[in-house]
């Protein structure tokens, strides 16, 4: 569906602009949390300009971070190798953040909004270049 790709950059502008704040705060496990759906519907996002999707309507974790890991990284280098595991490191913080009796500590929650960052940044630029 055209568009769908402009959805899903919003939301993940979205939620790094909660990420941020949630920092800004001293909400590091929700960083933690928004940090990691920003990543993913950044993934989501370039995945459609890509006209890769899943099979079935939803865009499950695993598909998305193979499928962007695999095919936009590692076999199109539409996206730099830094983004490898850029979505595997969000969603390990993301657990800690939501499941854990730990707290994200606030060097990895800063880690994970940079992260995030770059990620949604560097998606919007390569639509930008599409």
């Amino acid at each position: 569906m055209p568009g769908d790709q402009e959805h899903w950059l919003a939301k993940a502008q979205e939620c790094l602009a909660s990420a941020e704040a949630d920092f800004a705060a001293g909400r590091h496990n929700s960083v933690a949390n928004r940090a990691y759906y920003a990543g993913f519907h950044a993934a989501i996002a370039a995945l459609i300009e890509a006209d890769i999707r899943p099979q079935g309507k939803a865009w499950e974790h695993r598909f998305v971070f193979s499928e962007f890991s695999g095919k936009l990284v590692t076999r199109r280098k539409v996206f730099s190798a830094r983004f490898t595991r850029s979505l595997q490191r969000l969603y390990e913080s993301r657990i800690v953040g939501d499941y854990r009796t730990e707290n994200v500590p606030v060097r990895i929650s800063q880690a994970m909004l940079i992260e995030a960052s770059t990620l949604v940044q560097a998606v919007q630029e390569w639509q930008k270049r599409s």
